[in-house]
């Protein structure tokens, strides 16, 4: 089950919501209540946010290095990782990253359609169509990769789908991932590019770079590679 929490806020007038109609379409009023809006009379509005149910085997951010829902890497071709989702289907907030205790649940498919509830009960074919590619898509599904090392201060993020990414999507979705880890500001973030989305990353290695995103990749945790690419 999802939970719905009311929150409230006050529409002020056209400084909120430029048209009656527009106001009874969006904040889901009648044209009259729209209209005293208008009319620069305070009214309440209840916005309702959809939140997933509770689960020990998922959680909003994690902590790096060391957090228990990350399966450890054991040498410096097999990192450590954890799997994540972020949903972006109505009425669910975007900007929330969904890690899944990867110990418990290796596979997103797994993990999304027992627990993250508009994809529970769905078809491996059905939970593809809806996370892996651009029309229609649903999820975005990534994973934070960690060095077996954890004397290496760094991570690595990396975003899943068969049809490449835009630079500007991938920056928007770097960030908001990067918010959710916990980790000492000594501790740097890069991105690491899956093969379908490696052409954008190098081709547009410079524009990344301005907007302080590192394209790289597991083989800088190599031995002797570490401050390579």
């Amino acid at each position: 089950m999802r939970r719905l929490i009311a929150i409230a806020i006050l529409v002020v007038g056209s400084a909120v919501c430029a048209g009656s109609v527009y106001v009874a379409a969006v904040c889901g009023l009648t044209v009259s209540d729209a209209n005293a809006a208008n009319s620069s009379q305070e009214i309440e509005v209840v916005l309702h946010i959809t939140e997933i149910e509770p689960s020990p085997y998922w959680k909003n951010d994690i902590e790096v290095p060391g957090d228990s829902f990350i399966v450890p890497g054991t040498s410096d071709v097999e990192p450590g990782w954890v799997k994540f989702t972020i949903i972006l289907s109505e009425p669910y907030n975007p900007n929330t990253v969904y890690y899944q205790d990867s110990q418990e649940y290796l596979f997103h498919y797994d993990f999304a359609t027992e627990l993250l509830e508009p994809f529970i009960g769905m078809s491996p074919s059905e939970y593809e169509a809806v996370a892996l590619y651009a029309a229609g898509q649903e999820a975005v599904l990534g994973a934070v990769i960690v060095p077996a090392d954890s004397g290496i201060q760094e991570y690595g993020i990396q975003f899943i789908r068969y049809d490449a990414y835009t630079r500007e999507e991938i920056r928007d979705m770097f960030n908001v991932a990067n918010a959710s880890v916990i980790a000492d500001p000594c501790v740097e973030a890069f991105y690491f590019p899956s093969y379908e989305q490696m052409a954008v990353a190098e081709d547009n290695r410079a524009w990344f770079a301005a907007e302080g995103i590192e394209v790289s990749s597991t083989a800088r945790w190599a031995a002797g590679s570490i401050s390579g690419r």
